[in-house]
């Protein structure tokens, strides 16, 4: 179970980053919260179960902490599985 939402964070989080660094999104900070807050509040959580789990966590991050963390887990990903 762990390991799918740690899948589903790092889907996330690698399309935000894409976004990010290709500039493909227009939304400030405050929007990008925003809509992760109101998805939150609109989806139901008994068949979007992760996503309602990740959505309150997103929705505190800044376009700046996407990037950093997305970068951070894709290197720590990387890394371990050069380790394999």
């Amino acid at each position: 179970m762990i390991v799918i939402v740690i899948v589903i964070v790092i889907v996330l989080v690698l399309v935000l980053v894409d976004a990010a660094l290709l500039g493909r999104s227009s939304w400030t900070d405050d929007e990008l919260q925003t809509a992760w807050r109101r998805h939150a509040e609109t989806l139901d959580p008994s068949v979007f179960p992760r996503f309602s789990e990740v959505a309150p966590h997103a929705a505190e991050l800044t376009w700046e902490e996407i990037l950093d963390s997305g970068l951070d887990l894709l290197l720590r990903g990387l890394e371990e599985r050069l380790r394999l």
